[in-house]
C-alpha cells in the first residue's frame, strides 16, 4: 500500500513522494511500541498478582498470540513451580493454584548435559525449561512457552542417562 503510493507519487513528479512510506513506517513503529508497552504492563500485572498469591520471585514472560494483539499469553515460574494464564487490558489476571513442578534445577540434568550436546544447546536456548524423568532415568526437556501439542515436538529433547 504505502510503497505503491510512494512509487505512484514519485512517477507523477510530486515533491513529497516519500510521505506515504514515512507515514507507514511511523504507524508500524507506533504499533510495535504500543505492543511492547502492553506486554511489559501485562507482565508486571501478573507478577504482582503472583506475589500477592505468595509466589515471591516469579519469572513472567508474556507472548501475544497470533491475530489477538489485545491479549497476552502469560507463562510464569518460580524456583520450583510453573503455570500460565492469559490477560487482556481490562480483565484481572487469573492465577491458577500452583500444582506443576518444572524440575529445571534437578542435578541429573547437569550430569546428562555434561555428555549430551543437544541437552546443553537446549538449555542454552530455553528461557523456561521443563524437565520430566521417566522411571529409567530418561530426560525429556521441553520449553514451557511451547507446550501447545501442535508445537511441542519441535521444542523437545529426549536424552538417556549416560548416553
Amino acid at each position: 500500500g504505502a510503497l505503491w503510493a510512494s512509487l505512484r507519487a514519485e512517477r507523477r513528479g510530486r515533491a513529497l513522494w516519500h510521505r506515504p512510506a514515512i507515514i507507514a513506517v511511523v504507524a508500524a513503529s507506533a504499533y510495535i511500541f504500543a505492543n511492547g508497552l502492553f506486554t511489559g504492563h501485562a507482565e508486571q500485572r501478573v507478577a504482582a498478582a503472583l506475589q500477592r498469591a505468595g509466589i515471591a520471585h516469579p519469572l513472567v514472560v508474556a507472548s501475544p498470540p497470533p491475530l489477538a494483539f489485545w491479549r497476552r499469553d502469560i507463562f510464569w515460574r518460580d524456583a520450583a513451580n510453573f503455570g500460565q494464564t492469559a490477560v487482556t487490558p481490562f480483565a484481572a489476571p487469573h492465577i491458577e493454584p500452583v500444582g506443576a513442578r518444572h524440575h529445571a534445577a534437578d542435578p541429573r540434568i547437569a550430569r546428562i548435559a555434561a555428555t549430551n550436546s543437544e541437552v546443553r544447546a537446549f538449555l542454552l536456548w530455553s528461557r523456561m525449561p521443563v524437565a520430566r524423568f521417566a522411571p529409567d532415568g530418561t530426560l525429556t526437556l521441553t520449553d514451557q512457552r511451547y507446550g501447545d501439542p501442535r508445537a511441542a515436538d519441535q521444542f523437545t529433547v529426549v536424552a538417556k542417562p549416560g548416553g
